[in-house]
């Protein structure tokens, strides 16, 4: 059975002419509103949500939401120790509930998994890691469906963390995989990456080296696969997520390379063609603490330190490792220490400094390029033809296929600009006609979507790229 590759949909992608680039803070954090703040932010509307590591009523961190013209900052929640304590990661949002996690506080002070509602109400942990179970997470989770998915940094049998999942109502949690140190240990700051029914993701320590690893692990807990083993040449101690762009995943670590100074690097999802694409050297940036943010066939990332001032920088780099550019140099005033991912909504990047700013506790910016120039490319339609329509839209479209010779169920898959699935759902699959298939986002945040269509034997169908307003 032949298979299809079909590409339709609007390429966005950005050039930088040159110009100067414009940052704007939204908010400097002062300990009493949070401070600290080591994750990233998630937008959705015009509102943007994240958390602090320190600061609040009680110093152990809070969660916040502010517009995104810097409008309207409000603490949701200060945490407490008994209902958690320091938010390393990041929040992803269900409708409207938020959930997240934090590495310390709880019943047994291991960390906890709480959600709430995103206009501050409802708080509830879900889970109190005990250790056995996992300790520590200080990174992320990844929904989907009514699945969260995550890692802690410790705990497990042999205390090097834990791969889990849990129900959005806080049942069914289950140890999918429990690291050992040979096949990877500490995964740190991150999160999973979803494509089909497989996860991805990184340790910062543990492997044949020493220096992490690369790995992949069905999503329920079978198959676990070692895809690189860092040998500080090629990578050393990855702090951040990977972002997958079609079979490609693209990720940083914080240290190794040529410099010692950290790397951009990208390989196959199936562990071959690993490449370094970039050896950071301390003036074009200096430890990343983050993941790629994917923009058709741009990234962009930020760097811990480095740069003019040496207090960190955001770049571009070209997905096949040309055309790297130093965007803007943080300086102290503007923030310091950027960690976590960017968050890319039609031309603007929103971000936040771990330190810096005004106070010297972090701030929160939103970033654009004076001369930033939003551009599209329409690739030729195949004969067999998918179409997404309206799109724009705001959430709820149709997708049409017309794939003949494949009467199948298929299933629909939409990733967001981070490449994390936030949807996926049964479809038709016509025999020589076409076949219309309703699809509804919950609450989807405005920007820049991938779509995949993928038949019952796992062969792409059809991909493409629509915008949410």
């Amino acid at each position: 059975m032949k298979k299809l590759l079909l590409l339709l949909g609007v390429t966005l992608f950005l050039q930088m002419p040159e110009g100067k680039a414009q940052i704007t803070t939204l908010l400097n954090f002062n300990g009493t509103n949070g401070q600290n703040p080591y994750g990233s932010l998630i937008r959705s509307g015009n509102q943007l949500f994240g958390a602090t590591i320190l600061g609040g009523a009680n110093n152990d961190g809070v969660i916040f939401s502010i517009d995104t013209n810097g409008n309207n900052y409000k603490i949701l929640l200060s945490f407490n120790g008994t209902n958690g304590k320091s938010s390393y990661g990041s929040l992803v949002r269900s409708g409207a509930q938020l959930f997240g996690m934090t590495i310390q506080g709880g019943t047994n002070n291991d960390g906890v998994i709480f959600s709430i509602d995103s206009n501050g109400n409802n708080y509830k942990v879900l889970l109190n890691f005990n250790g056995v179970n996992g300790n520590g997470p200080a990174g992320s989770l990844i929904l989907s469906g009514n699945q969260l998915f995550g890692m802690t940094y410790n705990g497990g049998t042999n205390n090097d963390g834990v791969i889990f999942s849990i129900d959005t109502n806080g049942s069914a949690y289950k140890k999918l995989f429990t690291f050992n140190g040979t096949n990877g240990e500490w995964p740190e700051f991150g999160y999973l990456t979803l494509s089909g029914s497989r996860l991805f993701g990184m340790t910062s320590s543990g492997g044949t080296n020493n220096d992490g690893v690369i790995f992949s692990i069905d999503s329920n807990g079978s198959a676990y696969k070692l895809l690189l083993n860092f040998n500080g040449t090629d990578g050393s101690s990855p702090f951040g997520s990977l972002s997958l762009s079609g079979g490609q995943l693209f990720g940083m670590t914080h240290s190794g390379g040529a410099n010692s100074d950290g790397l951009i690097f990208s390989i196959d999802s199936n562990g071959s063609a690993y490449k370094d694409l970039l050896d950071f050297n301390v003036s074009d940036g200096k430890y990343p603490n983050g993941g790629l943010t994917i923009s058709g066939s741009k990234m962009y990332g930020m760097t811990y330190f480095g740069g003019a001032n040496s207090d960190g920088l955001i770049f571009s780099i070209d997905s096949n490792g040309v055309g790297y550019t130093d965007l803007l140099d943080f300086n102290g005033a503007n923030g310091t220490g950027p960690f976590g991912n960017l968050t890319l909504s039609g031309s603007i990047l929103y971000g936040m400094t771990a330190y810096g700013g005004v106070n010297g506790v972090g701030n929160i910016f939103k970033f654009k390029d004076t001369n930033l120039i939003l551009s599209s490319r329409l690739l030729p339609a195949p004969a067999m033809a998918a179409a997404i329509y309206p799109n724009p839209n705001n959430g709820q479209f149709t997708l049409s296929l017309n794939t003949a010779g494949r009467a199948q169920q298929g299933v629909a898959e939409v990733y967001n600009a981070l490449g994390q699935k936030v949807f996926t759902a049964p479809i038709n699959v016509s025999n020589g006609g076409a076949s219309v298939n309703a699809i509804s986002l919950n609450n989807p945040s405005a920007g820049i979507y991938l779509y995949r269509a993928l038949a019952e034997d796992g062969t792409v169908l059809a991909t493409g790229k629509f915008v949410v307003e």
